[in-house]
C-alpha cells in the first residue's frame, strides 16, 4: 500500500529515475552539479567472487569543504 501510495505521488522525474535504477542497478543523476573540479581518489576495493549469505551494505562516503 505504501509503495503504491508513493508511486502515485512522485513527480515524472523521479519516476524516470526509478526506472533507470531498476534496468540499470544505479538511477542516472539528473544533471545538476556539473560545475565540479578534478581531484585524484584512491580507493580500496576488491572484488566479490560469491554473494555472502548475509546483507551485503554500500556506503558513499564523501568530503566537503
Amino acid at each position: 500500500m505504501a509503495l503504491q501510495a508513493a508511486a502515485a505521488t512522485a513527480t515524472p522525474t523521479q519516476r524516470a529515475l526509478h526506472r533507470e535504477a531498476l534496468a540499470g542497478g544505479f538511477a542516472v543523476r539528473p544533471g545538476y552539479g556539473t560545475v565540479g573540479r578534478r581531484f585524484n581518489a584512491i580507493a580500496n576495493n576488491y572484488a566479490i567472487t560469491t554473494l555472502p549469505e548475509n546483507p551485503f551494505y554500500h556506503y558513499d562516503v564523501g568530503k566537503s569543504t
